[in-house]
Formats: C-alpha cells, sequence, structure tokens
C-alpha cells in the first residue's frame, strides 16, 4: 500500500516522517527516497519525470524527496532511510519549486497525471518534498522530452523500460478492468424492487477489485463498518450483519453494504412525503448533497483502515417510483422528475485524499441540473461547502 493513504499530503508533519525513517521502512513498489532535490538540467528533468512515470505505470506511489539512504560497503543506496542523516532540502522557495516541477509533468507526460505535492517543514527551516502519484486509470503513461519518448514502469524498488509488448498489455488489461468496475458500479444502482418512497443510490468501486480484496472477518474492519453511519452524530454505531457478499449495516433511513471486492454501496431514503399534485413525491434538493457528502467522508476513513486503494469509480443513481418534485425553498417545487432509475455519469476518483467536497462536487452538480438548476447551491467557487451543516 502507498504510504499515507486516506490522508492529505498537505496534513503530513515531520513526526510522520520520522515514524517511517524510525521504523526502518525501506523502499518498495510504492515508496522511493531522494536524498537531493532534481537539478534544473535536461539529466535533473528527465530523471524526475521519469520517477513520476514509473509510478503511474505501475501503481501508484510516494516519492519524498530530502531522505537520505543508508550505504552498503560499496557506497550504493540500500533503500533503508538513514536516520543519522540530515532530514529534509534548505529551498527558498519551495511552493515556487513544487510549481516548477508540477510544470515538468504536465509538458512532458502523456496522458495528463495529475500528482499531488506537497513541501513538509521540518526543523532547522529545511522541507521534505513530498510527491503522490495516483495508479492511474490512463495508463500507460509516456515521458516526452527533447524528442525522446520514454514508457517506464517500476519492479520492487527498481525502475525499468517497459518493452512494446508490455505497453499494449497495460492498455488492454487496464480497459478491460475499466469497463469491469463500471459495470459493477452500473449494477449497484439499479434494483429490481422499488422502494416505496425515492432512494439515492451510491456506489465506489476500486478501479483494481479483485474478490477477497477484503476480508470482512477481520475484527477491525467489522468494528469500523459499523461506524459507517450516515448520521450528524460521530458517535453511532451500529452492529455490522454479515451477508453472502460482504457485511451490511442497516438504520432506519439507509443501509451501507460492503463487498469482499472492496466496493461499498448506499441506498438512502431522500423522500419527504407525498404532496402536490397527487402521485408526487417532494424533496429538499440539498439532501443530495449532505448525503453524498457524509457517504464519502465515512468512506475515506473506512477506506484507510480497511486499505482499499484509489483509483475509484464513483457513480449515483435517484429511484423514484412516482413523480419526484425538488424543493429549493420552503413548499416551493422547482421542477419534477418522472418515475424510474435516473443514472448520473460514472465519475472517477484519483485519490481519496482530496476533498470530500471536491469529489462529490461535479455528481452534485449534475445532480441538481436534472431539475432545472444551473448546479449545486452547496459549494462555493473554490469547491468550499456553503450547504447545511453536518
Amino acid at each position: 500500500m502507498v504510504a499515507f493513504e486516506g490522508k492529505r499530503l498537505r496534513d503530513l508533519v515531520e513526526a510522520d516522517i520520522r515514524q517511517l525513517i524510525d521504523a526502518g521502512v525501506a523502499e518498495h513498489l510504492y515508496l522511493e527516497y531522494k536524498a537531493e532535490a532534481y537539478g534544473e538540467s535536461l539529466a535533473g528533468r528527465k530523471e524526475f519525470l521519469l520517477d513520476v512515470c514509473m509510478f503511474a505505470n505501475a501503481q501508484g506511489g510516494l516519492l519524498l524527496v530530502g531522505v537520505s539512504e543508508q550505504r552498503d560497503l560499496q557506497d550504493q543506496p540500500t533503500g533503508i532511510p538513514d536516520p543519522t542523516a540530515q532530514l529534509g532540502l534548505q529551498v527558498g522557495n519551495p511552493e515556487a519549486l513544487l510549481l516548477s516541477y508540477d510544470a515538468r509533468v504536465v509538458s512532458c507526460v502523456e496522458e495528463r497525471l495529475t500528482v499531488e505535492s506537497f513541501a513538509i517543514p521540518v526543523a532547522g527551516g529545511r522541507h521534505v518534498l513530498a510527491f503522490r502519484i495516483p495508479d492511474s486509470v490512463a495508463k500507460p503513461h509516456c515521458v516526452r522530452l527533447e524528442g525522446h519518448v520514454y514508457f517506464v514502469s517500476r519492479r520492487e524498488r527498481h525502475r525499468y523500460h517497459m518493452d512494446v509488448r508490455e505497453i499494449k498489455d497495460l492498455s488492454v488489461r487496464l480497459l478491460s478492468q475499466f469497463e469491469r468496475a463500471e459495470a459493477l458500479v452500473a449494477k449497484n444502482l439499479e434494483t429490481n424492487v422499488y422502494p416505496g418512497e425515492p432512494n439515492l443510490f451510491a456506489a465506489l468501486v476500486p478501479l483494481f477489485f479483485k474478490n477477497f480484496l477484503v476480508d470482512v472477518g477481520e475484527q477491525t474492519i467489522r468494528q469500523a463498518f459499523g461506524n459507517f453511519h450516515m448520521s450528524s452524530n460521530q458517535s453511532t454505531y451500529a452492529d455490522p450483519e454479515y451477508t453472502l457478499s460482504g457485511l451490511r449495516r442497516v438504520s432506519t433511513r439507509n443501509t451501507v453494504e460492503l463487498n469482499r471486492n472492496g466496493a461499498i454501496v448506499l441506498r438512502a431514503s431522500i423522500g419527504t412525503g407525498v404532496g402536490a399534485p397527487v402521485g408526487t413525491f417532494n424533496f429538499y434538493a440539498t439532501a443530495i448533497d449532505v448525503i453524498l457528502r457524509r457517504f464519502v467522508r465515512r468512506a475515506q476513513g473506512f477506506c484507510a483502515i480497511a486499505k482499499i486503494p484509489a483509483p475509484m469509480l464513483f457513480g449515483i443513481s435517484i429511484v423514484n417510483p412516482q413523480n419526484l418534485g425538488a424543493m429549493y425553498a420552503e413548499g416551493i417545487v422547482e421542477a419534477q422528475i418522472g418515475p424510474g432509475i435516473h443514472k448520473l455519469p460514472v465519475l472517477e476518483v484519483a485519490s481519496l485524499s482530496e476533498t470530500a467536497e471536491r469529489i462529490i462536487r461535479p455528481l452534485c452538480d449534475v445532480a441538481h441540473q436534472m431539475f432545472g438548476q444551473s448546479g449545486s447551491p452547496c459549494f462555493g467557487a473554490d469547491d468550499s461547502w456553503q450547504g447545511p451543516p453536518g
């Protein structure tokens, strides 16, 4: 697993890095240390881009710049962090440096790749530069630099150049996996039995899901899933029940299911009662935003505990047995949709370390557009939450 999965890089502090070093966590498939910053020369630019690209074409990973490694008798790096070495880099303007690194990725890595980065302050005014590269859904990526094209990946703790067959196989395998994950999302957004009132279905599926990805019998996971509540009360717990597919947590207004393949599925009531005209359910439209925000926030914490990895596919549907009217002010129905299963576009979630608001906003905007609005009223221009509390 990628170190600090589910935690934003901007939330990391020196103690987190020290914990890795003191524990002697060696480089592996998902982790790379660099003692020095990448240079501005062509060789330095190439080295950085290849390191980013190799993680994206493998399974993602964390690159920590400013962490020295222990050396063997031949003075070669061992991949084990050196606790006696000075931690961090002396960087005059770390934010500007990170922007320059990001510009290199934008201009030289194909297909488009989003890299999370942050300069973690450490003692002595120094910084550790952290880069989180996602397990990309757009692989294979390549580096295009000075007329040359490089396809690289990572095996254990080493970078290597991919051959033509491997590049082709990776493309075919990813497309197949994407289609399987998309089909799983679609399956979980449907129902053969219409509920008595409108329901919101949400499905969060790991792109690289597999059978028995999650051990639902593990007490830590079962306990964490029992805390996967959809209320504003932070202390709400319900003992989950075992099912053929995994675990199910039932409460008065919603049901959350955990599949052994890592998929998390929500069914939540959004109806407030029958209104006018006759045969129409009316509801406060911002309930969609509130429910999705709580769902993703609970999922972020749970996935970190259960070690369910991103990237993920995220989909929602509104299932209503009758006409459904949306209210944006007390008692005023702005618009309505007919009965049926209304599926929204499936969203790719590259990392769960993003804020829940940023993850859900595209789906929330589309949901409100179904009711004639330009977008969700619950977000500011910067994706900040401006909806109901909780």
